[in-house]
């Protein structure tokens, strides 16, 4: 599940983008095994600039997403997962 996932966190990082990564399902453990990445405990004590979600687990769905985006945040859903406006889709 995290392999097209890295592609994006490496992109991103390649124009010096800082990454949070939080996925409740994900094993610590075993993402920074198999992809050297750390994955967040909890998520919401921040806002960002932009959200990628690229994950569609229901846990997202009851999650407040607009809480997390600063002003003019883009927010970008990779999986199609919410139904109201985003800035862009897969």
């Amino acid at each position: 599940q995290f392999d097209g996932f890295c592609d994006i966190v490496k992109g991103l990082k390649k124009f010096c983008v800082n990454v949070d990564i939080y996925d409740p399902w994900a094993s610590q453990a075993s993402v920074q095994r198999e992809y050297g990445l750390e994955l967040l405990p909890v998520i919401g004590h921040k806002r960002y600039k932009a959200v990628v979600l690229a994950v569609a687990h229901a846990k997202f769905r009851s999650l407040d997403i607009q809480a997390l985006l600063e002003p003019n945040a883009v927010l970008y859903d990779v999986k199609g997962m919410l139904s109201g406006p985003v800035d862009g889709r897969l």
